[in-house]
């Protein structure tokens, strides 16, 4: 959920989280797990039918998509015939939501709805990840905790790979739109993004990369890492970079660039910040790979 006066460009229009209704029918896991398995099942559903896969009572299920048609994330489809029969679609792909971050009234309304997408739903999600002692090697598990500091640019460059991100996963949801209604439409991996702002003076935790090392996806991680130096510095502090590897001091490298020995200090603070290194050599090292 975002401020709107910051929701990026999307092919969903957002919805007020002060709509009337919206908050009552996205009001329980039960409910959003049969809203989204309506969403992946591509056709329209009876009742009966999304109650079947969902494990949902039909009384229960039908009371949510009244709730949900209430406030237009579904629309209903009634056959013409002498006992006409009601069908069931969503309206959208995406439930985007906005809400002003500080307004009372909006994070009384937000505080409600994390109850369902926030850190207790995370948890259930959570108790149902695959043991460790039963991971193959074609099992992914990766955890990381990345501690930054972003300025307004690098902010916007983050949430655009963010987004790149959504997409993604959005279109591997797309998968389960072209299946039978019954089909097993289990999920196989969960991803969980959390950008959290500190408190100023507040020193974050240290950045920690759990992967398992069995994974394929340890050697992806390794080669992407290594030759991201190019891609991740800009051209001038690239420039920096390569002069401070190659053992000039400050005072040299602020003279080739034409800039003071203090903004080589500060250049040297990002370009460690963003290639995750401590020194020189392991700058040279690192440069090397790239």
């Amino acid at each position: 959920m975002h401020d709107p006066n910051d929701t990026p460009k999307a092919s969903e229009p957002s919805i007020d989280i002060r709509t009337p209704g919206l908050v009552e029918a996205c009001d329980s896991v039960e409910s959003m797990h049969m809203w989204e398995l309506l969403r992946r099942s591509g056709t329209p559903l009876t009742t009966a039918e999304l109650a079947k896969i969902s494990r949902m009572p039909a009384r229960a299920g039908q009371r949510a998509l009244d709730r949900f048609e209430a406030v237009e994330l579904v629309r209903r489809h009634v056959a013409e015939s002498r006992q006409p029969v009601v069908r069931w679609s969503v309206t959208r792909q995406v439930i985007l939501v906005h809400h002003r971050a500080l307004e009372a009234e909006d994070q009384a309304l937000f505080a409600r709805m994390a109850a369902v997408f926030g850190t207790d739903s995370e948890n259930e999600i959570l108790r149902a990840v695959k043991p460790q002692h039963e991971l193959g090697r074609g099992d992914n598990n990766w955890q990381s905790v990345i501690a930054a500091s972003l300025n307004n640019d690098e902010m916007r460059e983050l949430w655009g790979k963010l987004i790149d991100l959504e997409r993604f996963l959005h279109r591997c949801n797309n998968k389960f739109k072209n299946v039978p209604p019954d089909a097993n439409q289990d999920c196989n991996y969960y991803i969980g993004v959390r950008l959290m702002p500190l408190l100023p003076g507040v020193l974050p935790m240290p950045s920690f990369n759990f992967l398992n090392v069995e994974s394929p996806a340890l050697g992806m991680l390794s080669e992407s890492l290594a030759g991201e130096a190019s891609d991740a510095l800009t051209a001038r502090e690239l420039a920096v970079a390569r002069a401070l590897a190659a053992g000039k001091t400050s005072r040299d490298v602020a003279a080739e660039n034409n800039i003071s020995v203090h903004t080589v200090v500060e250049y040297t603070r990002r370009i460690y910040r963003k290639l995750g290194v401590k020194s020189r050599s392991q700058l040279a090292t690192r440069l090397s790979k790239a």
